[in-house]
């Protein structure tokens, strides 16, 4: 039974983070595809960019949740085999494979940050909270929004750790991080050629973050 829960979890996670809330919303609000603008990029920033206020709420709602879904869908599953923790963290995982490889977008799809984030304050708020510190003082200092969600992606395991959430947890918490990392690759590379480019506060900061989420 246990697995047959694991199951159900990770198909309906990784269905659910196939969804991409900004696609869905210009269709339905403009009857258009928010990827032939901008950065081409399905997220927020770039559908605020070309549409404006006009259907935010729309994207907001559908990848909150989504998220919500699945990780509580995850917890009541495996909550009968008093595994809740690990069910939401499974369904967490499932969900930034969903949003990194969507079956209903050819595959590809975003580097996970956002929806991994979102998933922390469902898990443990705790966990969301020292999550979002690190990754505002990372870019604060350094300001390279890709070197804050590298950084944030790291300490991942450890914040499941510091909130004892069990080792296991915090192995799928490794893999997920792992994920995410392994999606920067060519944010690493850049940062290591000191090619990257920085958030600059004067200027119009939109395109950077449509680059990372």
């Amino acid at each position: 039974m246990m697995t047959l829960a694991l199951v159900a979890t990770a198909i309906a996670s990784y269905l659910l983070g196939s969804i991409n809330g900004a696609i869905i919303a210009s269709n339905l609000v403009f009857h258009d595809d928010v990827r032939k603008y901008g950065s081409h990029n399905a997220g927020l920033t770039n559908f605020y960019r070309n549409y404006g206020a006009s259907g935010v709420a729309i994207v907001l709602m559908i990848d909150i949740g989504k998220t919500a879904v699945a990780i509580y869908l995850g917890r009541f599953l495996m909550g009968f085999f008093d595994a809740g923790d690990i069910g939401m963290l499974f369904a967490d995982l499932c969900l930034v494979l969903g949003h990194m490889f969507p079956v209903f977008y050819q595959f590809r799809g975003g580097k996970g940050v956002m929806c991994a984030g979102i998933a922390l304050f469902f898990i443990d708020w705790r966990m969301g909270i020292f999550c979002a510190i690190i990754f505002v003082a990372v870019i604060a200092i350094s300001r390279y929004v890709s070197l804050g969600s590298i950084v944030t992606a790291a300490v991942f395991p450890i914040a499941v750790l510091l909130t004892r959430h069990g080792m296991l947890c915090a192995g799928l918490a490794l893999v997920i991080a792992v994920l995410v990392i392994a999606k920067h690759h060519e944010n690493i590379t850049r940062l290591l050629n000191h090619e990257e480019s920085r958030l600059e506060i004067k200027k119009d900061i939109t395109d950077k973050f449509d680059e990372d989420f």
